[in-house]
């Protein structure tokens, strides 16, 4: 079975768990994070373990990254403008809060 890379959306705890989560399953390829705050994203990346290459600060940079499948959006936020143009990108997307 084909391997599938997901973003995860939001570095606070309850992200961190959902990253911790993809980084040991077996059908999780790449593992990558996003947040606006810079300075908090590489904080909490570098402390999960998440290479500096797979780092967003906004949803268009994951967009932009063809080796993203899905994104799982665990942060707060605006769902309804980041689920929606994820979905019209062609990618699967998710919340869960």
């Amino acid at each position: 079975m084909k391997k599938i890379n997901i973003c995860v959306v939001g570095v606070g705890s309850f992200a961190g768990a959902f990253v911790r989560c993809y980084l040991l399953h077996p059908l999780v390829g790449e593992v990558h994070v996003c947040a606006r705050n810079e300075r908090k994203l590489n904080q909490r990346a570098d402390a999960l373990g998440v290479d500096p290459d797979k780092r967003h600060t906004s949803y268009e940079e994951v967009l932009a990254d063809d080796r993203i499948d899905a994104v799982h959006i665990a942060g707060l936020w605006d769902w309804r403008s980041g689920g929606k143009a994820i979905r019209q990108a062609g990618r699967n997307a998710g919340h869960f809060r």
